[in-house]
């Protein structure tokens, strides 16, 4: 959590991303150890990383949901259940900022154009 504040994220990490993630899989690991206001940090630290982390999520599940027909994969499961696991602790923060909403929608379309 702690890069995600400091450090501007780019392509070059999502490695990191998708460590995190997948480490997220854990629905009370994410939910104890990743409080609602460490992502209200991030998002007044480094709003663009908040906004490429929410990015990154949506752009994952979208890669795996339309890449196999049926999800077999143990690390594929791991990764969606991680995905939604932060979407669940970060949609909040969405609706509390319409301006963040929209640069995040924008991001979600720049990832997918490329």
């Amino acid at each position: 959590m702690a890069k995600f504040s400091q450090d501007f994220l780019s392509h070059e990490d999502s490695g990191t991303l998708s460590n995190f993630i997948l480490m997220s899989e854990d629905f009370y690991n994410v939910t104890t150890t990743c409080l609602i206001d460490d992502f209200r940090k991030i998002k007044l630290e480094k709003a663009d990383n908040f906004i490429y982390l929410m990015s990154y999520i949506i752009k994952v599940m979208h890669d795996i949901a339309t890449q196999y027909k049926i999800i077999t994969d143990e690390n594929h499961k791991k990764t969606l259940r991680g995905c939604i696991n932060l979407m669940i602790r970060t949609f909040p923060i969405l609706f509390e900022d319409k301006d963040l909403m929209m640069r995040c929608m924008w991001r979600e379309q720049a990832l997918f154009s490329n």
